[in-house]
């Protein structure tokens, strides 16, 4: 069970004790609303915390500390949940006491952890050239988005479906964005990330809880009794949207839908309804639209479908030869279709239900999984244990599935294909 802690104002320890695991593994994740123009500032943000910091000021000195650390793990990354921007430092360390001279693992853990948080120095002529360097991995990375056709139609058909400016953003903002900041700017954002983020600091593995209170409180949190605190929230969609877009260095096309879900997949079996649905539908290979659609008909290089309920969504994503279209989207109609007249099999159902089980109990086993979990479940307000997962999971009837399907609206139709 997670034992809470309230640290400070707007910053909760969330402590779930597992004495399997030989790591403790430590996410700090910083949930903002989302803002127009923020995303670059925080995703440049992220990148500096995991290599530069007064006590370690380059990647070579973040390094020798983990490897110092019986080589311990450390990331940063920027992410989305509902409408809120997340910006996450997770480090993975040995059980304490594990190997010799490990004892002070976990103190000495969240020392680096503060420091790569807290003490990026901003006035430094090194730290000027980390943000240089920085700047232009973030901008390679972003590039390397619109290179990818797949993330680059995402990215697209996510500006047709919001209808707040703040979500349609890409996640690491643009190159232009990430060019132009200024650091006078990245100064502020930090300041600012520090004393209104809503703070959930996850901890999953076998340590002294008062350990970790007694570190954590005395981490140098600005004072702000009216930090933020949050309930993701599903952002409001535009109309329907339909576009059709070019790229002249494509060889295949891309086809993105978005479902949007009905009222009822806010319920608790409604969204136990919508796994097993989209489990039957897209997801994996013994999905209809893999089956049916890549592998029986060959329509499609890649086919499937992802549920994101704190999106309300189910998103298709499809990769195909240009001159397919009409069949590709008659035969995936025709998936709906099947699904809505309830036309599956018995062991369709079966399969599909041990298949969310098997994968589900698999995650239940990864300590990183738990510790980035414990923060997004607390953000959307769920709170469910293994057996009612389970028992959710198997509760769906195909009345349900049927009931369910017939109540999809598609919000977007973006195809990305080749051309001039």
């Amino acid at each position: 069970m997670t034992k809470t802690t309230q640290l400070a104002p707007g910053v909760q320890l969330l402590y779930l004790p597992k004495t399997q695991y030989q790591t403790v593994n430590i996410t700090v994740t910083f949930a903002q609303k989302a803002q127009t123009r923020m995303a670059s500032k925080r995703a440049l943000l992220s990148y500096l915390m995991a290599v530069s910091s007064k006590e370690f000021p380059n990647q070579q000195a973040v390094s020798q500390e983990l490897i110092d650390y019986f080589g311990a793990n450390f990331q940063t990354k920027v992410s989305t949940i509902g409408d809120l921007d997340l910006l996450t430092a997770s480090l993975q360390i040995i059980q304490p006491g594990q190997l010799p001279e490990s004892n002070d693992l976990l103190a000495e853990g969240l020392s680096f952890l503060q420091s790569m948080i807290f003490n990026f120095d901003w006035e430094s002529a090194n730290s000027q050239a980390v943000i240089k360097q920085e700047k232009q991995n973030l901008t390679q990375a972003i590039l390397g988005r619109q290179d990818d056709k797949v993330v680059l139609a995402l990215d697209e058909a996510r500006q047709l479906t919001f209808a707040d400016s703040a979500i349609q953003e890409s996640i690491l903002g643009t190159k232009e964005e990430v060019q132009a900041l200024s650091l006078a700017e990245l100064q502020a954002a930090h300041a600012a990330l520090l004393a209104n983020d809503q703070v959930l600091i996850s901890v999953v593995g076998d340590v002294a809880e008062e350990d970790l209170v007694t570190a954590l409180t005395a981490w140098s949190w600005p004072t702000n009794p009216n930090r933020n605190e949050f309930r993701a929230k599903v952002p409001q969609l535009a109309d329907f949207s339909k576009k059709v877009q070019t790229k002249p260095d494509l060889q295949q096309a891309v086809l993105v839908q978005n479902y949007q879900l009905g009222q009822g997949a806010a319920s608790e079996q409604g969204y136990f309804t919508a796994l097993v649905f989209n489990t039957v539908f897209g997801e994996g290979p013994a999905s209809l639209l893999f089956t049916e659609i890549r592998e029986k008909n060959s329509l499609a290089y890649s086919i499937s479908s992802r549920l994101q309920p704190d999106l309300a969504l189910i998103t298709v994503v499809a990769g195909y030869d240009a001159e397919q279209q009409d069949r590709l989207r008659t035969l995936l109609a025709e998936q709906l279709a099947t699904v809505k007249a309830g036309h599956l099999a018995e062991e369709q159902l079966v399969a599909a239900k041990a298949a969310i089980i098997n994968d589900y109990l698999v995650r239940q086993d990864s300590p990183i999984f738990q510790s980035l979990s414990l923060a997004a479940r607390t953000l959307r307000g769920i709170n469910r244990d293994e057996t009612a997962f389970m028992k959710g999971v198997e509760a769906v009837t195909l009345e349900e599935i049927q009931d369910f399907a017939a109540t999809l609206t598609i919000t977007t139709d973006f195809v990305l294909e080749p051309g001039r």
